[in-house]
């Protein structure tokens, strides 16, 4: 997968919560997640980083759940 120009494609990173069931419409709303691909224009976050975002457009390939996000709505690399 390649993503293009100031795009990045996140995997999303949910927090486990015990023995806790978090519901499905709660674990969409997460902002935090695996950056597994960025686009050519940026610099500064590499394959790998665990960033926290905000917004982003929720997809699927091959079954898993990706968010796409604008480099502008990355908040910070922890």
């Amino acid at each position: 997968m390649k993503t293009i120009l100031e795009k990045i494609l996140v995997e999303p990173v949910f927090e486990k919560q015990g023995t806790i069931v978090i519901p499905d419409t709660i674990k969409r709303t997460t902002n935090k997640g695996s950056v597994i691909s960025v686009g050519q224009k940026i610099t500064e976050i590499n394959i790998g980083d665990i960033v926290i975002f905000r917004g982003g457009d929720p997809i699927s390939i091959e079954g898993k759940e990706y968010i796409v996000v604008d480099s502008y709505n990355i908040l910070a690399i922890i």
